[in-house]
């Protein structure tokens, strides 16, 4: 029971550090100082130290000799590594969801997309993105692979700063909607080569505009 409670206060420190870093509020740069988040958080040091543990092993925090846990920056080369490991597991998703014996999900949401008549509009594109990110989720639920959902969804979390970005690129919202819409008729087809194609092609693309608004914002 002891052992159980523990594991939920680990867990509770995780996620409310992880909100911290990926919302902004815990800045690139910043010390992640035990007491202080223990306290903050209401719960002992101990779980504040595991999680730690955990978010360094994921990704959001860096520990360095003589300064202790820090949020670190994404540097492009960063995103470029990152990238290309999702663009070769979300490929191999890709193929595997064209074999999905009910689509009815990604033929719905093709219909959605397709009612999108104005993107220039917030709201049109808002929804536009929000589709996207349920394409991408369907498309990588259909595995079934449990370790792929873990490393893709810890990497979309990385990425989600820099990704918001990419939509601050010119026409951005009308290229994802003509790629979305490329991924969605192969997968639906069970076209695997026209899948795979679409898909690195559509990563690749929301890369390079995240990496040119990046370097125009912060280099």
């Amino acid at each position: 029971m002891i052992r159980n409670s523990r594991k939920k206060m680990k867990d509770v420190a995780y996620s409310a550090i992880r909100d911290k870093i990926l919302s902004g509020e815990l800045a690139p740069g910043t010390n992640i100082v035990e007491g202080s988040m223990a306290k903050e958080l209401g719960i002992s040091r101990t779980p504040v130290r595991e999680a730690i543990v955990m978010l360094e092993a994921d990704g959001f925090i860096q520990v360095y000799p003589n300064k202790g846990p820090m949020v670190p920056g994404l540097s492009v080369q960063d995103l470029i590594w990152i990238t290309q490991i999702r663009e070769g597991l979300e490929a191999i998703a890709a193929r595997i969801a064209c074999d999905m014996p009910d689509k009815s999900k990604l033929i719905e949401l093709r219909g959605k997309l397709l009612s999108l008549d104005n993107l220039k509009d917030e709201t049109q594109k808002e929804l536009g993105f929000k589709y996207g990110r349920k394409i991408h989720a369907i498309i990588i639920n259909s595995t079934g692979n449990r370790r792929m959902i873990r490393i893709l969804e810890n990497m979309r979390l990385q990425l989600h700063r820099l990704m918001i970005l990419s939509r601050l690129a010119p026409q951005r919202a009308e290229v994802a909607f003509e790629q979305h819409i490329s991924i969605l008729n192969a997968v639906i087809e069970g076209d695997h080569d026209e899948a795979e194609r679409s898909i690195r092609n559509h990563i690749r693309s929301v890369t390079n505009d995240a990496i040119k608004v990046f370097q125009q914002e912060y280099i």
